[in-house]
């Protein structure tokens, strides 16, 4: 055998130099046909930190709530009916670009802490100014109507 020799792998050839060592100066794997090279380990990145929007924003009357989630969806409720649109939204600046499952639009700007989203008005949860969770008849959990 000459000191390279040409090998075919997978369909794909490499020229393999006889003094080839690998990086680490350990042992070389031996190539066989059909056998498969080590995935490089790729370093996972850590996942962003959520985006400030994310959580519960509330109508004052408590009868529309929107749940914006970290994994770019948003779940909104009406009255007692929970998950009444569910789809996905994207923010850019202090915009937001809701698009339901259905593919209807529905965009919003943040200003000032409050969500102006198409004709609502929403707060985060934890603002005096947000309503109470609504019940199925229409009155809110926290006992006005």
């Amino acid at each position: 055998m000459n000191a390279s020799t040409a090998v075919r792998l997978v369909g794909v050839s490499v020229l393999l130099a006889a003094s080839w060592a690998p990086p680490s100066g350990g042992r070389p794997l031996p190539l066989r046909p059909g056998r498969r090279l080590p995935a490089r380990r790729q370093r996972r990145q850590p996942d962003p930190a959520p985006h400030a929007f994310v959580g519960i924003w509330v109508t004052a009357n408590g009868h529309s709530r929107q749940e914006l989630l970290a994994g770019g969806r948003y779940e909104e409720a009406r009255g007692g009916r929970e998950k009444a649109c569910t789809g996905r939204c994207t923010v850019d600046g202090g915009r937001i670009v809701d698009v339901d499952d259905t593919g209807f639009t529905a965009t919003g700007d943040v200003r000032d802490g409050v969500l102006y989203h198409e004709h609502l008005v929403l707060y985060r949860e934890s603002d005096p100014r947000a309503g109470g969770r609504a019940t199925a008849s229409g009155d809110r959990a926290d006992g006005s109507q």
